[in-house]
């Protein structure tokens, strides 16, 4: 007899057959959410201030306080490209056109960082290196992360 409730191992996953469906998925913003989004629809980076300890990106909750709010903040810089890669293939292994430089970007002493594109020659990138944020036009902003559309070397 097999049972659909069966489980093997306690935290095991239990899979219905079937489909569900929603209208539209609402995500709330959190309790800083929407500090940081009207952050980033001023061109501007947040960071989330912990006491002295700054993260990127803002936390919902401070880690090290049980529950304590922390203070949304505009993080000016300079912004360094702490981690480094450059992707030659796809998925598939395919060559890609034109190769892609991704990083970690971050400031000096904080927690965490933003993953994001590096648009800058591969050969020139290097863990380190100062970067600055390009970001959609305002009329284009919705307040998401992704309104940084990449990064670039600082000076260009």
């Amino acid at each position: 007899m097999v049972s659909w409730d069966k489980r093997v191992l306690p935290g095991d996953i239990i899979h219905y057959p079937g489909k569900q469906e929603a209208d539209y998925y609402l995500y709330p913003p959190g309790i800083h959410g929407k500090e940081a989004a009207e952050l980033l629809k001023k061109g501007k980076v947040p960071g989330m201030l912990c006491g002295d300890q700054l993260f990127l990106p803002p936390k919902t909750f401070c880690p090290d306080e049980e529950m304590s709010e922390g203070t949304v903040v505009e993080v000016e810089g300079p912004f360094l490209a702490a981690l480094v890669t450059v992707i030659y293939e796809d998925f598939y292994g395919r060559s890609l056109e034109e190769p892609q430089v991704l990083g970690l970007i971050t400031v000096p002493g904080a927690v965490g960082g933003y993953l994001g594109v590096i648009k800058a020659d591969p050969e020139m990138v290097f863990p380190g290196m100062r970067v600055k944020p390009i970001f959609k036009k305002e009329e284009e902003r919705t307040g998401a992360i992704t309104d940084i559309l990449y990064w670039v070397p600082e000076g260009d």
